[in-house]
């Protein structure tokens, strides 16, 4: 029997976890707020709009980075600790940044320390719960991210540069004061709670026999073909560069106040994850006939915003009309293909060790496409503008349908 003394300290420590996935939230939603400010005559920091895509992929490649760093399955809480000590270093190193330079080690310092710390983080959460309750907190994660992400939105446009980093740097820091006890509340809890810690490698470690005796069969090659593939199509019908461009493309669009309308976008955006996240019957529908359907009505969205751009409805009629397509466009693309993409692992493979497998190679892919695609866009847009980036986001929304019917 669990004492009442017990669960409080499972409680103080799985919120503690939780709290530290706000810095990286708060940096996940950075680049829309501050972006403007940056490539504007009167930056603190300049840069161009071609370096403003290789700042954003900077938190994508530190992410990636941390994939190859050794775990401390024994000492979870430790691996916490040393992920938000580099967060608070990359926050620091944005108060203090100068140059472009010093703005991209940020970046991928906040992306390294996130890396570390989810993994070391999802160990301790497997360490103190049961496997029903696993699942919940994996999904809790992804609230804590976005109400950083939501933060950002409403903090950035408000407070200049320095202060929105001194901001952050202030509430890493207090994650951190709070992530220092961690050691000693789990010593707490090992000494009187046992459980398999074997289990943490059940959830993290695929076998790789498992894995190579099923590619070999041949069918998994062309599944797995297939998950990379709809990741590339995925991250690039613009989605992703929308989150980080959105204030600069509200801006755009002519509206007054486009940081009050990025943040309406983002909390939509939220709202909407959110939902598709916890809905049980969200993730019992079919994963081809919404990838399908979610692909028609995307391509249907941009399509209708190259046209509002190109023949000025905003000036000439109604000046939301691309505002409320991109809302709709927002909502496709969560509720569709972003959500339900995440579902082919299970759907294709039977073997828990090749599913682990292909989640991993799914989330490498997704960072990279979503880092590569986001880099295209901004080519596009500095360019040609922005109707030609959404006509090329609705060419491979186009692409993404045909391949859908074809080979999902």
């Amino acid at each position: 029997m669990i004492s009442s003394h017990q669960n409080i300290l499972k409680v103080c420590a799985l919120f503690i976890g939780l709290l530290t996935n706000i810095p990286y939230g708060l940096m996940l939603g950075w680049p829309s707020p501050t972006f403007p400010t940056l490539i504007s005559a009167e930056s603190p920091v300049p840069i161009t709009l071609d370096q403003s895509a290789l700042v954003a992929g900077f938190l994508t490649l530190g992410y990636i980075s941390s994939m190859f760093t050794p775990s401390l399955s024994k000492y979870t809480e430790y691996g916490v600790v040393t992920g938000v000590l580099f967060m608070l270093g990359g926050w620091l190193t944005m108060y203090m940044a100068f140059n472009f330079e010093t703005i991209i080690v940020s970046r991928f310092l906040i992306g390294l320390g996130y890396g570390i710390n989810l993994v070391h983080l999802k160990h301790l959460i497997n360490e103190v719960l049961f496997l029903p309750q696993v699942k919940l907190f994996d999904k809790i994660i992804s609230c804590f991210v976005l109400s950083g992400f939501v933060l950002s939105y409403i903090i950035g446009p408000r407070v200049s540069f320095k202060l929105f980093s001194i901001i952050c740097v202030v509430v890493t820091t207090i994650i951190f004061t709070c992530a220092i006890v961690l050691p000693i509340i789990l010593l707490h809890i090992r000494s009187n709670c046992e459980k398999n810690l074997l289990s943490i490698k059940d959830l993290f470690i695929c076998d790789n026999n498992n894995v190579i005796s099923a590619i070999k069969k041949g069918l998994a090659w062309r599944r797995l073909l297939v998950i990379v593939l709809t990741s590339f199509l995925q991250q690039f019908c613009g989605f992703p560069a929308s989150l980080v461009y959105t204030q600069l493309i509200f801006k755009l669009f002519g509206l007054r106040r486009p940081e009050d309308y990025a943040l309406v976008y983002a909390i939509i955006y939220c709202f909407v994850f959110l939902i598709c996240l916890f809905s049980e019957r969200h993730s019992k529908i079919n994963c081809r006939v919404t990838i399908i359907v979610s692909s028609i009505f995307i391509s249907l969205c941009l399509c209708a915003e190259a046209a509002v751009l190109f023949f000025d409805v905003d000036k000439l009629f109604w000046s939301y009309t691309s505002f409320s397509i991109m809302i709709l466009f927002c909502i496709c693309h969560t509720a569709g293909i972003s959500t339900v993409t995440g579902r082919l692992t299970v759907t294709y493979f039977e073997d828990s060790d090749v599913q682990k497998f292909a989640s991993n190679c799914q989330l490498f892919c997704l960072l990279i496409f979503a880092l590569t695609g986001t880099k295209t866009f901004q080519i596009i847009l500095g360019l040609f503008g922005l109707t030609c980036a959404f006509l090329f986001c609705l060419c491979i929304s186009l692409l993404f349908i045909v391949f859908a019917i074809l080979f999902i």
